[in-house]
């Protein structure tokens, strides 16, 4: 439990950091966001090589799409009302926005991330919905 000294202190602390962040936005952006979006960005990438390596398996295109076919017979048969949304998470959309909606919903696991085919000579390509452009 905090003391009224204690108390004090983190008030101070807090209107200090505030201030700072508020009147040095460029310093605060140059040494604390930066370097975190940068090793954001670097463990993202890393996670993308690993999925791509590991675990893309363009030959289990089949079962995914079974595995999902069932996630919604299994939705259909609870007689659930509520409404069907990917599992994907909030921070993987390009909105910034929140997704509260999500909370209300019944979510279905959609992992399909793999280039199926590609066709260079007629300049197309056969992708599953989450395919990115780095891959």
């Amino acid at each position: 439990m905090l003391t009224q000294t204690h108390k004090k202190i983190v008030d101070l602390a807090y209107d200090f950091i505030t201030e700072f962040m508020t009147e040095h936005r460029g310093i605060f952006v140059t040494i604390v966001v930066l370097p975190i979006s940068l090793c954001f960005d670097v463990l993202f990438q890393i996670r993308a090589w690993v999925v791509f390596k590991f675990y893309s398996a363009p030959k289990l295109h089949e079962s995914r799409i079974a595995n999902i076919q069932k996630q919604l017979r299994d939705w259909e048969k609870s007689g659930s009302k509520s409404k069907l949304v990917t599992s994907r998470g909030g921070w993987q959309s390009i909105s910034p926005s929140l997704r509260p909606y999500k909370q209300f919903a019944t979510t279905i696991d959609i992992n399909l991330f793999d280039i199926l085919s590609l066709d260079k000579e007629n300049g197309w390509v056969h992708v599953e919905p989450m395919v990115n452009m780095g891959q």
